[in-house]
């Protein structure tokens, strides 16, 4: 990408609650943005088309999305709450959620089989 050149390609809308996080999944043609209301929203980068929303964090603004490798599930963490969610994104289904009380970051392993949670007391769980 030339960051130098860029461009809008596609206006997905505008948000009250505004946009938080943003990821992509290249593989799939998706991207993923979240907001400070909870929400999560699936995007087709190519066409700009809303394929998914999710209330992923009720109210609470959702920090950290990401895309599981294969790109059918998303991990969700909000500053808030405190949690983390891992969903099946098509189906709005939340498979797993671990309650992270003091957790201040979020992140998968490159093969999505581990979540590491880090903690703002300096400590993380794997």
């Amino acid at each position: 990408m030339n960051y130098c050149n860029c461009q809008q390609v596609h206006a997905t809308g505008a948000w009250d609650e505004g946009v938080i996080q943003a990821v992509w999944k290249p593989a799939v043609t998706r991207a993923a943005t979240s907001d400070a209301g909870g929400q999560v929203y699936v995007w087709n980068y190519s066409s700009g088309e809303l394929v998914s929303s999710l209330d992923a964090h009720f109210r609470s603004k959702v920090t950290v999305v990401c895309f599981t490798p294969c790109g059918e599930q998303l991990m969700t963490y909000s500053d808030e709450e405190k949690n983390v969610k891992i969903w099946e994104w098509q189906a709005g289904k939340c498979l797993h959620e671990w309650d992270r009380r003091s957790a201040s970051a979020a992140r998968l392993s490159p093969d999505g089989r581990f979540a590491l949670v880090g903690r703002s007391d300096g400590t993380c769980n794997l």
